[in-house]
């Protein structure tokens, strides 16, 4: 009722889409009440019940040996190998699972703790493991890491002096960057066939939108993987099971890309959304950098209100030294109460207790959070993206965006994209 006066919604006014956002505005009141806490339960039992459909593609290891996983981000690729590990060591069978960086490793590592069968290595770490080495040469360059260490590997491998490598199955999570480094996959081959007498499994997903990196190459990765593996199967996941649809919808128009899913597992109900705040520019670069960091303080003492800090990620283009989050813990003192709350509640070499953490969008990649925020969002960063990483800036923020859940937040400079808010 309004000013004592009802209003009735007849079937006329009451289509399908206001049916559906007089729900979420209803879900939204009954949510507002709740413990944060309560929110993040609700939250993850939504991702959990998604991600059970996938079960079933675990059906398909027992009739094909070797599968590529292909899809967009959030369609549950990672999901699908670490059920596969688990699947394969309940069967008492050795398992190599690989992931392309260090922070994915760690992840990986932490969900299949509790499987002794499983053997979880970022591509690095295995190749110092075989080459006995305890750490890569101090100022390592790009060739250390794609060519020579793979090469002494390579060697170390084909010594019939020393013991080989044997699995059962071999898994490969971010393919999309070892399919740009021939030397990698050619260890991977070794392996498997030195492990041929146990017909090994070999399982790999990719995504090419998510490549960084990039090297010129005309081959898409599954066109790689069939080069160096033999009967690869093709499957092509065109469901997502861990973005809030809202937020997929929000995303894709954002960047003018058509929308790679068929459907959503997640429920219309599960809200979310894309905001973009424009960050003005000050009259020096220090000037600018401080109004940044003062939007980023502010925005995230609002989502606190609904997210534990520790579900909230704030990326930047750029590593620990760039980040617009440096700056906060470089100042002495900032007369910023908000920004004096945020250097509090995020960890750091000064605040290693502190929950949010930052990190590139580059070490981030394959892993996800309810909420990420991307900073440094500018003319130097697109320039950075382009002639460093060899992609566009919209394709580093496709790779950061898609890290998120339920929520993203991008501070943007140098209008180099509008201000406002996409989806609920």
């Amino acid at each position: 009722r309004k000013n004592n006066k009802e209003i009735v919604l007849g079937p006329s006014l009451l289509t399908a889409d206001a049916a559906k956002a007089i729900a979420r505005h209803l879900i939204g009141a009954m949510t507002a009440g709740q413990s944060i806490d309560q929110k993040a339960k609700i939250r993850n039992l939504a991702i959990e019940k998604a991600a059970i459909e996938h079960e079933l593609m675990l059906d398909l290891i027992d009739y094909n040996q070797n599968i590529f996983f292909e899809g967009p981000a959030g369609a549950g690729k990672s999901n699908v190998l670490r059920s596969a590990a688990k699947k394969l060591d309940r069967q008492n069978k050795s398992v190599l699972f690989l992931t392309y960086n260090l922070l994915l490793e760690e992840d990986t590592r932490r969900a299949l703790k509790d499987y002794g069968n499983v053997d979880v290595y970022a591509i690095n770490d295995l190749l110092l493991l075989i080459t006995s080495r305890a750490a890569n040469p101090k100022g390592a360059t790009e060739v250390w890491y794609d060519v020579e260490l793979p090469k002494q590997a390579l060697s170390v491998l084909q010594d019939d002096s020393k013991p080989l490598l044997k699995y059962d199955a071999i898994i490969v999570d971010e393919f999309q960057d070892f399919a740009l480094r021939p030397l990698w996959l050619q260890v991977i081959r070794k392996i498997l066939e030195d492990s041929k007498k146990r017909k090994p499994a070999l399982l790999l997903a990719g995504d090419d939108g998510q490549r960084v990196h990039q090297k010129k190459t005309s081959d898409n990765s599954f066109q790689v993987a069939q080069y160096y593996f033999d009967q690869l199967f093709h499957v092509t996941l065109k469901t997502n099971v861990r973005q809030a649809p809202g937020l997929v919808a929000a995303i894709y128009k954002f960047l003018n890309r058509p929308n790679p899913f068929r459907r959503n597992l997640l429920s219309e109900d599960n809200v979310g959304s894309l905001e973009v705040y424009k960050i003005n520019k000050g009259s020096t670069d220090d000037k600018t950098k401080d109004s940044e960091l003062k939007k980023l303080a502010e925005i995230v003492k609002r989502l606190l209100e609904d997210y534990h800090p520790t579900s909230i990620r704030v990326l930047s283009p750029y590593g620990e030294q760039k980040a617009a989050l440096v700056r906060a813990f470089a100042m002495a003192d900032t007369h910023s109460s908000a920004v004096k709350e945020l250097k509090k509640i995020t960890k750091h070499t000064s605040n290693p207790e502190g929950k949010i953490r930052w990190r590139s969008i580059m070490k981030y990649k394959g892993l996800d959070a309810d909420v990420v925020i991307i900073t440094d969002i500018n003319t130097t960063s697109k320039n950075f993206a382009e002639e460093r990483l060899g992609i566009t800036l919209d394709d580093l923020l496709y790779i950061g965006m898609t890290r998120a859940k339920f929520k993203v937040i991008l501070l943007v400079q140098d209008d180099l994209y509008p201000a406002g808010k996409l989806g609920a």
